[in-house]
């Protein structure tokens, strides 16, 4: 079943569908998988977000790649809706990763 968006309240939708509408959004969680420039994320709830990562954001996906391996938690500052499109501007290793 596919769900629709369209008709509920801002407020009754999934925090990535609200955090998408204004175009900019900030998540931490553990880098999952990395292919390319693309990679997937999960938070803490379990919730996937998937990225493109900038040229601007100042890393290597070589470098993505060995956080994943390692369990490392990050935090993305992305501009767009996430698993739409969105565009990985920022990401930084979070304290006391693993």
């Amino acid at each position: 079943m596919k769900r629709r968006w369209g008709n509920r309240p801002r407020s009754a939708r999934p925090p990535a569908a609200a955090a998408g509408a204004s175009g900019r959004g900030d998540v931490a969680g553990t880098v999952i998988l990395v292919s390319e420039d693309r990679f997937r994320l999960v938070d803490d709830l379990g919730r996937g977000y998937l990225f493109t990562l900038s040229r601007k954001a100042g890393l290597d996906p070589d470098e993505l790649a060995r956080w994943a391996d390692a369990g490392r938690r990050v935090s993305v500052a992305y501009r767009g809706e996430p698993d739409v499109g969105a565009i990985a501007e920022r990401v930084r290793p979070v304290d006391g990763a693993r």
